[in-house]
């Protein structure tokens, strides 16, 4: 199923078009994005003892989440 925009804030919440634009564009499923959005808000070291590393549009999902983050508000 195709997500929306009410499905992409529904996940990370109130963010800017541009977060909704970009993460529709690399079109994951719901489940994809609440896992990105996990290992995004998650101590990195778990990820580190567990020698496991997001893969796939996850992973994508995150570069894209932390360059969102990265970067000044765009309003």
């Amino acid at each position: 199923m195709t997500m929306t925009r009410e499905d992409v804030i529904g996940v990370l919440g109130p963010v800017d078009d541009n977060v909704i634009v970009e993460v529709l564009a690399i079109g994951p499923s719901t489940e994809e994005l609440e896992e990105a959005f996990a290992w995004f808000n998650a101590n990195d070291v778990l990820g580190r003892q567990l020698h496991r590393q997001p893969r796939g549009r996850v992973a994508e999902l995150c570069a894209m989440l932390e360059r969102q983050q990265q970067e000044p508000d765009r309003r």
